[in-house]
């Protein structure tokens, strides 16, 4: 049988010393192994402290990190929500503007002389053309509309109805070249067409050089005396524009030529009413 080597044999007999060196410190008494420990216990005692307070700022870095993760996801769903209301009071502000444009043009307006009373309806569709420059209505023959009928907004005529289905109806705007209205000042008798030109300014015709129109004027209709074959329905005193320009007619030397601006703000109509005859 092999005999061991010389390095095995040397291995061997340190293991040896060691375990009966360590045998012999075990079995010592207390009182002769005491400043041995105590020694130890000096040394190791602020390693130990020192991973131990690394181990807990480790613990509150943790801590900290997922606090900041949080308060961030808790900042985000706060900034969405203040987004998401912000978002509705936008909504709610147009609808009351809206609403407060609706009812604008239906308080200040004042109807005299016929009893009417007011339908009001919103616009489907514009037509706004040079030579044409018309509103389609929600409104017809079911609510109680018919050609002739005056239409109003913001307190003043913006057309008349000239077509009315049972739900919708046609308005030609004051604007449109085919318009022609009666009208007078609102602190006189003396009746003028107001004729439409397909621009933003409305003709005055008629108008006597020696008249007492100026410019500041307000027009307004006139249901007193006109045509009584016309189908126009208009009660009398309803505004409709503001004399802007007068010049001496070239072709007609007895009277002047006028340019009006309509009342109404044509251009962004949303709602009108139109003005019914009561029964």
């Amino acid at each position: 049988m092999a005999q061991p080597s010389g390095r095995v044999w040397q291995r061997l007999r340190t293991l040896v010393i060691c375990l009966g060196a360590a045998a012999f410190v075990f079995l010592m008494p207390a009182r002769l192994t005491a400043p041995a420990r105590t020694l130890f216990n000096e040394a190791v005692g602020p390693v130990e402290t020192a991973a131990f307070q690394a181990t807990g700022d480790a613990l509150a870095a943790t801590g900290t990190l997922t606090d900041m993760f949080l308060q961030r996801d808790r900042e985000r769903a706060l900034a969405a929500e203040v987004a998401r209301l912000g978002n509705e009071v936008l909504v709610l502000a147009d609808a009351v503007a809206r609403a407060r444009r609706e009812l604008d043009a239906v308080g200040t307006l004042t109807v005299v002389d016929l009893p009417f009373h007011a339908v009001s309806a919103r616009i489907s569709a514009y037509d706004t053309s040079p030579m044409r420059q018309t509103v389609s209505v929600r409104a017809g023959a079911r609510d109680g509309v018919g050609p002739g009928m005056a239409a109003v907004a913001q307190g003043a005529l913006v057309g008349v109805v000239t077509e009315a289905g049972p739900r919708q109806c046609r308005v030609r705007l004051i604007t449109d070249p085919g318009s022609a209205l009666p009208c007078r000042a609102a602190t006189g008798q003396d009746v003028f067409v107001l004729q439409g030109t397909g621009a933003p300014l409305c003709n005055v015709d008629w108008v006597d050089r020696h008249g007492f129109l100026g410019v500041g004027d307000v027009l307004v209709t006139s249901a007193r005396r006109h045509d009584p074959d016309s189908l126009l329905v208009l009660p009398d005193g309803v505004p409709v524009a503001t004399v802007q320009t007068l010049a001496p007619d070239r072709l007609r030397p007895l009277f002047l030529e006028v340019a009006a601006e309509p009342r109404a703000r044509l251009e962004r109509l949303e709602t009108v009413q139109i003005l019914v005859p009561d029964a």
